[in-house]
């Protein structure tokens, strides 16, 4: 995906500060510039039913105490990254809407808005932390608790679900900790991500992405949702030759 999206970063993308100083190249003082910034109408996420019809909330942009919200520039984009001309809600899936304007003295900033597309008909919901099942999970083929026991890693981890709308949720990391938490690389080689929950508890992925890498996972299949035994599991392919089949079970 040429465009790179992260559910606990999706708010204000407005540089390091909202102001800073910079010197005047012909008189040599120092004085300060202020960054767009903006306020999203209708939050930073916003769901639309299948089917419903998607309305531009708006967003005010001010540069320090001067309104130039008609000089945002609004870009969307589709679930692969790819600009389009319009929200459609004929289909689960989500958009990113990009606002962003440039300052007085040509500084640029933005924010983006997630757009997601839901299923009413789904009324369940897997939101929660889980303890990945250790001995049930398996990494190619094999129990994940061994395969981290041989290689001196950490023979523990938990993942957090989140919903954002009825039947899609975010998932901090896909491959149930292996690279970031029993591993221990860090937080930029986790798998997070995005799923859908169908109406029968079956999950389809949606998107994935490990900042790390800059890549996404292979295919997810087989993924169910257990809400008697709050049992989360699927089957993951990455890079080809990496297969994780987390067994989540939730706290």
């Amino acid at each position: 995906m040429k465009k790179t999206i992260k559910y606990s970063i999706l708010g204000v993308i407005a540089g390091a500060m909202l102001a800073s100083c910079e010197t005047d190249p012909e008189t040599g003082l120092v004085r300060l510039t202020h960054y767009a910034t903006f306020d999203l109408t209708g939050g930073e996420i916003y769901s639309v039913p299948i089917g419903g019809s998607y309305s531009e909330p708006g967003v005010v942009c001010m540069e320090g105490t001067e309104d130039i919200s008609d000089k945002v520039k609004t870009t969307i984009y589709d679930i692969t990254g790819q600009v389009v001309n319009s929200i459609k809600t004929d289909e689960i899936t989500f958009y990113n809407v990009e606002y962003s304007a440039v300052n007085v003295d040509g500084f640029s900033s933005s924010a983006t808005r997630t757009v997601f597309i839901y299923n009413p008909e789904v009324k369940g919901s897997c939101a929660g932390t889980f303890d990945v099942d250790m001995n049930n999970t398996t990494y190619g083929g094999n129990p994940i608790f061994d395969e981290a026991t041989k290689r001196g890693y950490k023979t523990s981890a938990e993942i957090t679900v989140t919903e954002l709308c009825p039947g899609i949720f975010y998932i901090n990391d896909f491959l149930a900790g292996w690279y970031e938490q029993m591993r221990g690389i860090g937080a930029s080689y986790a798998m997070y991500g995005y799923f859908k929950l169908n109406p029968d508890n079956t999950i389809d992925l949606m998107y994935s992405h490990v900042n790390g890498w800059g890549d996404g996972l292979d295919y997810i299949q087989n993924g169910k949702w257990d809400e008697e035994t709050g049992t989360l599991s699927y089957e993951s392919g990455y890079a080809g030759v990496i297969y994780i089949n987390p067994v989540l079970i939730r706290k």
